[in-house]
């Protein structure tokens, strides 16, 4: 007992028995609750560690599905700024929506002014071989040359096919630019998508796991730190003097024989 004491204070924190006889009690109780501990301790450890294995892999699979998704991110950018020059897209499509319309309504009035001029000279050339006059005001020509004149006057203001040509080909290209405009849509919708929701969760996401990983490993820490030194330690001290306490306990109970059989002598005696 003497020669174990600064131990046995450890294993009964600071309070030993006063009997001799409660001690190896004592001691076995402390020594089966600091192995209860140890287990309940390194189950906790292992729980945290299996939770940190489950959450390491998921940011690992995070962390591949956010490089895919960047990969992904810089393809459909890439793609739209190639077609719209650098533009915005809803800008861009609008811009093209209205040129479109305009040269739409530009070959409208050229079709109608064409019909209306040539509708014009057909009426003119009519009167020429009766009675040539203005089919408008039919004010009459006093040659038939002055109606001739007026309808080679009305063909030069007509631009010709060239014109309506060049409107063609203009109005072609600009509907090719907005059709493949209007096909980049859903790489548009998704690059949003992108941008704006699926990047912004997954690195929300990557956040609160690392902050769960941060948590869990400095409770195992704190966990291992405390079976360490208030378990483990204690426990070694405990097997280093088992042996003594239970032959103190032995020595004990063979005192208490002899002190038995004594008295019982002494009383004998008595008689």
């Amino acid at each position: 007992k003497v020669r174990h004491h600064e131990i046995l204070t450890t294993i009964f924190q600071g309070s030993i028995p006063e009997q001799d006889s409660n001690i190896y009690i004592q001691f076995e109780k402390e020594h089966r609750k600091l192995q209860q501990n140890r287990s309940t301790l390194e189950r906790q450890i292992q729980d945290i560690r299996q939770a940190l294995s489950g959450k390491e892999e998921k940011r690992r699979l995070l962390a591949d599905e956010l490089k895919r998704k960047d990969s992904l991110r810089n393809e459909y950018t890439d793609r739209l700024q190639e077609q719209l020059n650098g533009q915005i897209y809803d800008k861009y499509i609008e811009k093209l929506s209205n040129d479109v319309k305009q040269k739409q309504d530009e070959k409208g009035s050229f079709v109608g002014m064409e019909k209306t001029y040539q509708k014009f000279i057909n009426q003119v050339q009519a009167t020429l071989k009766s009675d040539p006059c203005c089919p408008l005001c039919y004010r009459k020509f006093e040659k038939q040359s002055e109606g001739e004149q007026l309808i080679r006057d009305m063909e030069s203001q007509v631009k010709g096919p060239e014109y309506r040509n060049k409107i063609d080909r203009d109005l072609t290209l600009l509907q090719e630019k907005f059709e493949k405009c209007l096909n980049l849509k859903p790489i548009y919708s998704q690059l949003q998508d992108l941008e704006e929701k699926d990047i912004p969760t997954l690195k929300k996401t990557m956040k609160q796991l690392d902050n769960e990983i941060v948590q869990l490993k400095n409770k195992q820490t704190d966990l291992e730190q405390e079976l360490n030194d208030r378990i483990c330690l204690p426990l070694e001290q405990c097997e280093q003097i088992k042996t003594d306490i239970i032959m103190l306990n032995k020595y004990i109970n063979e005192r208490k024989d002899f002190e038995t059989k004594i008295n019982n002598c002494q009383q004998k005696l008595g008689k």
